[in-house]
Parts: C-alpha cells; structure tokens; sequence
C-alpha cells in the first residue's frame, strides 16, 4: 500500500499503455517507470536521502508528476508548493513543512526561506546512468506527502499523509469509479492541488491513464477535447461542469464518456438535472473530501440519481460518517449538525499545531468543521462549513442555501455568497453574481423569487456584481477576498 506502487505495477502490467498524456509530452506506463527512476538516481546523487522533506516549484504536469514519483523512489517526503499562492503564504508553508530541498523547473520567485537547496529537476537530462536509481523501501506508516489546507477561511493547516493513507484512498476510490487499465481521466486542474495528485493516483491504482492540459477550456471545449483524447471520463471541480452544461447542445459526441466525477465544491443540483438530460449516457460522480483523509471521503454514485441530487452519498468503505449536535449526541434524520468522521483514512495530527488537533480530533471523530444532514437512507446532504451557517439577529442563516438558490436563476453564470458585518443585525448575508452575457440584473423578480424558496432571514441584503468569483484551483470559493469586496 504505497502510491509508488500503483506506478511500478502498471509498468509491469501494462508497459506500453498510454499512462500520462500531457501538452508536450506522452508516456507509456513503461516510459514513465523509466524516466522516474533516472530522476531518482540523480536526485540521490543530488543529496537527496529517506526522510528529506522536498518542495515542489513546479507547473508542469508532466514534470511535476514525475517528481512526486521520484521523490518517493528516493525515499523523501513531497510537499507541493502551490505557485498561485502570495509569497508569504507560501514562505508561511514552507517554514510549517520545513523543506531541505526545492525541486524546480527553471527560474522561480523564492520566498527566502533559509537552509533549503534549490535543486532544477531538467538537469537529470545531462546525467548518464547513475547506477543509484532502486526505489528505496518505504514503510507504509512513513510520511509520504505533507497536504495543506486550503486556507480560503483562515491559516493553512499542514497535514503529514502517509503512503498508506494515499494509497487506499486512491484504491478505494479507484474500485468505486470501476477503473481499469482501459480507462483515461481527463483533468483541467494544477498539477500541485491536492485534486489533481487525488485524480493521478485514483488513476493509478487500477492502471487508468491521465491527460492533462493547462488553461482555460470552454464547455465545448472541454468535450473535444476529451474526445480526441479518448478519454472515458473527467476528473472536474463543479466550475468544469457548469461550463459543459451551459455550452453543450443535445448533440454533443460522447462515445467514448462513461463518467463525469466533480469534485472541490458543491455541485449545483440543476447542474446536475440539465447533464443527465444532455448526457443520459455518462454517469455522474458527486464527491465530498477532505486533506485530511488524504483526498476523496463520500461519494454519491450514479444509481442514486436523480432521487438522491443534492446529497454527497455516503463514505468510502471502512470509514464512518455521523452528524451530531453541540452537545455531542446524534444527530436526528434531517437534523443539522456538525459531520464527525471515523476510519483508517483519517489523519493522525496536524503537524505542529496542538491546539487544532485537541480540538478537532475527539473520541467521536474528527471533527470536519463540516455542517450538513443524512435523510431517512444514510445519505448526507451538506450545507456549508461552520462560517457558511451564521447568526443575522437571532436568527440562523446558512450561505449555502442561498447560494443553491441563486444558482437556479438563468440570469447568472456564477454566484456566491457571505456574512457582512452589519451594525443592527450583527451579520448580514451579501450575494456575489457575474451576469450570464445579453441577461441584466433586476432586483425586485430575484428578491421575489429569494422569497418564494428560503426563509425570510435568508434574504441577501446586498446583491454585487463582480466579474468573477475568486476561486481556488479546485472551485473552492476565497471568501476573504469576496468580503474585500
């Protein structure tokens, strides 16, 4: 049960199936094992020894997944470095992570963080055959990867994954996704989030192949391009989606499409409607995860569809979700309550941070920061984290209704929503819009509408126009920078 494993067992198995297939460069299962064992090779020759936790400066996907491997033959721990993140989050990261050395491809901005080594993994291409390249032996309780949150509400946490923990996470999900050496994943995500090295090694597991491409993709686009490819499903954030179903006709070819997989954020239910209506073929895959549990941690699965639209479904097999209430006890059938979580994917312990871990990991479970509901089958439904549900007077509002409101209104391409301050009310609900092109915004029919389907409390005070919606990579919503607004 090490991720390393996933890739040597396809080499064996499948050498000459096509294992990544990036904008510059293919490789076959066999290639790849080659061109990761010569990195491995130079990077022991480099200095690098079990145990040496490495960042990871780079964008290339290509390159960058060819590192974590390589990294992992060597014995060292990866730490990807999110480049799109300001200088001193990332000198913020690497002084929680503590890297000895920096993997680059060509020149980058450093942050100065001292004692690390800066080290560009292109020059492996000068060096012969080192002779040194044998994958070391991992344990599978060894850290393998240090994940960080992704800090869209407040300080990144820093999570020590184990091989064990990526490895089953990425089995498990892979069985439930019934991969096999026949399929290929597409994915429009940056190689160093946490959804993206999710989807390579859910690949890997049971021999599936990844394409990635970089850059911004229309709907349309996205079809075609997966099409060329032949890829038998897509590994989104809900963003990648939407754009599908807003640009796709009935028409759309999708021979060779068996799944679409979103995850990262909530997937909008009317999306969800409109791609089983376009696409009666393709299943649809809805996911819930967490960095700590090493990726993926519910799923819902097509055969659940439409009954069940709007639920993230149930955990993978061995882990245990609950709902409870503040005072611990369970919570009922439709009742909200804080998500608790149980089983072997989850984390022993944020690194250097007692106080989260006393307060976050309880005799119960970890506790997610997650609030949401199962009905009357076990299915959880969610609805928001802890900041998403506030108090506006005495009355309790949770953005994320509002947000699914919104969402069905055709006016708007992208919606979002967060507490204000506000001097009477304590917190007031503000909702963000980008206008869908040729629609314009009018308040009175929205508010209306707004009134029709939500509580009176849940009424946005302000509605603002903005030209997008600040997300992370994996459609997370900043919502700092919102507020800044």
């Amino acid at each position: 049960m090490r991720p390393l494993d996933f890739l040597l067992k396809g080499a064996d198995q499948w050498p000459q199936k096509e294992a990544l297939n990036t904008k510059d460069e293919v490789f076959t299962f066999g290639e790849l094992r080659s061109r990761v064992l010569k990195v491995t090779g130079f990077l022991k020759n480099r200095g690098l020894t079990p145990g040496t936790p490495v960042s990871l400066y780079i964008e290339d996907y290509s390159v960058f997944f060819t590192a974590i491997f390589s990294v992992w033959a060597a014995g060292g721990v990866v730490i990807p470095m999110n480049l799109s993140l300001p200088l001193e989050i990332r000198l913020k990261i690497e002084q929680k992570a503590r890297p000895l050395i920096g993997l680059i491809n060509g020149p980058i901005v450093t942050t100065g963080y001292n004692g690390m080594c800066y080290i560009d993994i292109q020059e492996f291409k000068n060096q012969g055959d080192s002779g040194n390249s044998n994958p070391y032996e991992a344990r599978e309780d060894d850290t393998a990867m240090i994940m960080f949150t992704s800090g869209t509400t407040g300080m990144t946490k820093a999570i020590p994954c184990s091989h064990r923990m990526l490895a089953l996470n990425a089995s498990l999900m892979s069985d439930v996704l019934k991969l096999t050496h026949k399929d290929k994943i597409f994915i429009n995500t940056p190689p160093y989030y946490t959804s993206a090295i999710n989807h390579l090694l859910t690949c890997y597991a049971n021999g599936a192949g990844i394409a990635a491409r970089a850059g911004f993709y229309f709907g349309v686009d996205i079809l075609k391009e997966m099409e060329n490819l032949d890829c038998t499903g897509l590994g989104g954030a809900p963003t990648h989606m939407i754009r599908i179903v807003e640009t796709a006709g009935p028409n759309e070819r999708t021979e060779n499409l068996r799944f679409f997989m979103s995850s990262g954020d909530h997937l909008p239910e009317h999306v969800i409607e409109k791609s089983l209506e376009l696409f009666p073929d393709v299943e649809i895959y809805t996911v819930y995860g967490l960095s700590e549990v090493g990726g993926r941690l519910c799923l819902l699965t097509p055969e659940f569809l439409p009954d069940k639209n709007g639920s993230v479904g149930k955990p993978l097999p061995g882990m245990t979700v609950t709902v409870r209430r503040e005072d611990l006890s369970e919570a009922g059938t439709g009742e909200t309550g804080e998500v608790y979580i149980e089983g072997p994917l989850v984390m022993d312990g944020y690194m250097d941070d007692e106080k989260s871990n006393k307060e976050l990991l309880s005799p119960l479970g970890f506790r997610t920061g997650d609030f949401g509901y199962k009905d009357e089958d076990g299915f959880l439904y969610l609805e928001g984290r802890k900041d998403d549900i506030f108090k506006s007077g005495s009355e309790k509002v949770s953005t994320i209704l509002i947000q699914k409101a919104l969402q069905r209104r055709k006016e708007f391409s992208d919606v979002a929503v967060a507490p204000v301050k506000d001097s009477l009310m304590g917190n007031v609900a503000v909702a963000y819009y980008v206008m869908r092109e040729g629609k314009y915004f009018e308040r009175k029919p929205v508010v209306k509408y707004l009134i029709s389907v939500l509580p009176s409390s849940h009424i946005p005070k302000k509605f603002i126009e903005v030209d997008e919606i600040p997300r992370t990579g994996s459609g997370k919503v900043k919502r700092k920078e919102l507020i800044k607004i």
